[in-house]
């Protein structure tokens, strides 16, 4: 079974149809029910983390910086918001309110912050899953693979990021995160 299908089914998805990204629309278009991210009303603060450029139109350019953006962090100087903020150029409003204030559980953010921990995800890698349903002009699913690097001030490591799961849909032209399926 391929990892879409294990999601789509633990998810309650057919692999036939892809769910909704919002609630169904109306009777306007599929874009209607789709609203992007405000743009943020101050600069997330100065960190180490890097997330490489993507073209909006590009649905796996955008789904590898979600990627990059959302697991990575820097423990010295990351908020409680500075996930939020990485991930607003490209996730939906819906999802933004969702993750809102999201971050390790205290016991191990403190620890990370003791350690001056970095994670960066690099390398990432999108593509479609052959099971899949195909794609169309306003939705599509994608597959990520990466590699996590963790620095601390004992060194290095580096590991393989699970593969995360994203739908994303598209309006006016530009791709947007909707839905992490971890």
């Amino acid at each position: 079974m391929t990892v879409f299908m294990a999601v789509a089914a633990l998810s309650g998805c057919h692999t036939h149809t892809v769910p909704p990204p919002n609630p169904a629309p109306s009777a306007t278009t599929a874009t209607a029910a789709v609203t992007p991210s405000p743009k943020p009303t101050s600069a997330p603060p100065e960190g180490r983390v890097r997330i490489p450029a993507s073209d909006p139109d590009s649905a796996t350019e955008v789904a590898e910086s979600f990627v990059v953006a959302y697991w990575s962090y820097d423990a010295r100087s990351d908020t409680a918001d500075s996930r939020t903020e990485r991930i607003r150029p490209y996730a939906t409003s819906a999802l933004l309110t969702q993750e809102q204030g999201a971050r390790p559980p205290s016991a191990e953010w403190s620890r990370a912050q003791e350690n001056d921990e970095l994670v960066q995800i690099t390398e990432p890698r999108a593509y479609r899953d052959p099971s899949a349903p195909e794609p169309n002009d306003l939705m599509t699913m994608l597959l990520i693979e990466g590699t996590r690097t963790i620095t601390t001030g004992d060194g290095e490591r580096s590991e393989p990021l699970p593969t995360q799961v994203l739908s994303l849909v598209n309006h006016d032209g530009a791709w947007y995160v909707n839905e992490f399926l971890r």
